[in-house]
């Protein structure tokens, strides 16, 4: 398992610089920011307990690592059932606030890290969600996350190719940001890109429902 020393490290070796640690630790966390919300296998959380509802309560706190919901069921009379997703603007038509009308959730939308259920619960049913999440940050030498693990190289591809080009501003690293950009790939350099592929061919083979997209990884 890698930590975040360990991969400043490796970048400022990488790079022959060891003068440049504060700028390798920012680029680090950027690099995990820029790619959280893929789709990977350690992103991924299947039917996580929301708690339960309570009769008149419409609005249920998402979790605090919580980015997408893949889905959000509700258990009634012992059986699972999928809420659907909706618009803001669509669940505010609906609610009438003044006299809500009460029953069996069977939709929901995500607002202000909220889910808003509707129909407003009319009585206690568990929620069971499925999510993307983000990882803890990195602040001290000894943290780590999936990240660091099993993204390693992706990590440290992109956080290398950051610095050559916004601090040491390397005429070749620039280029070949521009070059990537023009085809319209979100890499900042071709070794991120391999180990972007990489990883996605990894995905793909362990996650083996054919729903994930090359453009995911962006």
């Amino acid at each position: 398992m890698s930590d975040f020393i360990t991969m400043k490290t490796r970048v400022a070796d990488e790079l022959a610089r060891n003068d440049l640690a504060t700028f390798i630790g920012k680029e680090i966390n950027t690099a995990v920011k820029h790619y959280e919300s893929t789709r990977v296998r350690w992103t991924e959380v299947k039917e996580y307990s929301l708690g339960n509802t309570a009769s008149g309560t419409r609005y249920y706190t998402v979790p605090s690592d919580f980015i997408r919901a893949d889905s959000l069921k509700i258990n009634y009379g012992g059986a699972l059932y999928d809420l659907v997703p909706r618009t803001w603007e669509y669940i505010e038509h609906q609610d009438n606030q003044n006299s809500p009308t009460l029953g069996v959730p069977n939709e929901y939308v995500v607002y202000a890290d909220q889910f808003r259920l509707w129909p407003v619960p009319d009585g206690v049913y568990a929620l069971l969600l499925s999510y993307l999440k983000r990882e803890n940050d990195l602040v001290n030498d000894t943290d780590t996350n999936s990240w660091m693990t099993f993204g390693e190289e992706l990590i440290r591809s992109r956080t290398k190719a950051a610095v050559e080009i916004k601090y040491l501003c390397k005429p070749a690293a620039i280029a070949e940001a521009a070059q990537l950009s023009a085809q319209g790939k979100r890499c900042l350099s071709y070794c991120e890109l391999i180990a972007r592929d990489s990883l996605l061919h990894e995905t793909q083979q362990a996650l083996s429902t054919g729903r994930l997209r090359s453009k995911e990884l962006g």
